[in-house]
């Protein structure tokens, strides 16, 4: 029962990052000209596509670039925060959350949603040159991530002070129209492209695995049916996890739910008590 509950949190954590990161995209291309009826299935279409690749080694190193497109778009959003604000705020009350249990919930679940590298760190031990290395350069990276958050949320504070995010700086900060605030957003798109295809992969192995296990020794999935079951497993991720980011179009609101119920239980909840049935054995 307990591998059960913990592929079911797994699955839970991998489609609701899938969702949030389809729900950003469609966001940042709506801001733009090149916006339409059709972003989210174009978006899900081209994920769907790129998670059938064998080799994720490429799309890896191509999404690693994403840091660069995060270090101009944060460099973007202080220029016009320079030029836009110099009021200053005495009062931060707007900083607590907001609307009661809603808005503490809607904290807690963005705030512990970085747990949810654990998961992700042990899908790819496997692929690295040198895996004994992954504590080390785990805590490393997540160390890196708590600088630069301390630092861009100060920042943007100082930058914004008057201004209440409710959603991703992107959207909230800049300007719908001109040149640059449009590549920043296709910049972002692309990059979201790029990376969510790894997620897909780890929840379609996990789905798949289920799915092969449910035929037991008569497995019908020979080579190329495998590749049939990818093709419908994947797209079916994509397809259903589009439906959604249109249904739900709140990027904070999802992370918020994935963070309070997949990542809570995956992070706090299943590994004590793990170990306490380990221990007690």
């Amino acid at each position: 029962i307990g591998i059960h509950l913990l592929d079911i949190c797994l699955v839970t954590l991998f489609l609701g990052i899938i969702v949030s990161y389809e729900d950003a995209a469609i966001g940042f291309v709506q801001d733009t000209p090149f916006s339409s009826k059709l972003d989210s299935f174009v978006i899900a279409a081209i994920i769907f596509i790129l998670s059938l690749v064998p080799d994720m080694s490429y799309l890896a190193k191509i999404s690693a670039s994403g840091l660069f497109v995060l270090a101009f778009t944060i460099l973007i959003v202080a220029i016009y925060g320079t030029d836009t604000n110099a009021t200053t705020v005495t009062d931060y009350n707007y900083l607590w959350p907001q609307n009661g249990l809603t808005g503490i919930s809607n904290w807690f679940g963005c705030t512990v949603f970085g747990f949810g590298t654990v998961p992700f760190t042990y899908n790819y031990y496997e692929s690295m040159k040198e895996p004994s290395k992954l504590l080390r350069a785990n805590s490393v990276a997540l160390s890196g991530v708590l600088v630069s958050y301390l630092l861009i949320s100060y920042g943007l504070l100082l930058l914004y002070p008057t201004v209440a995010m409710n959603g991703d700086i992107v959207s909230d900060l800049l300007p719908t129209t001109g040149i640059i605030p449009t590549i920043v957003r296709l910049s972002m798109v692309v990059v979201i492209i790029l990376t969510s295809p790894l997620i897909v992969f780890p929840c379609g192995m996990i789905v798949e695995g289920k799915i092969i296990q449910l035929f037991g020794k008569s497995d019908p999935f020979s080579n190329n049916n495998k590749f049939l079951l990818q093709v419908l497993v994947r797209s079916t991720i994509c397809i259903s996890s589009a439906i959604i980011s249109i249904s739900i179009p709140g990027f904070v609101y999802i992370l918020s739910f994935v963070g309070c119920c997949a990542v809570s239980l995956l992070s706090f909840v299943i590994p004590p008590l793990l170990h306490l049935a380990l221990v007690y054995k």
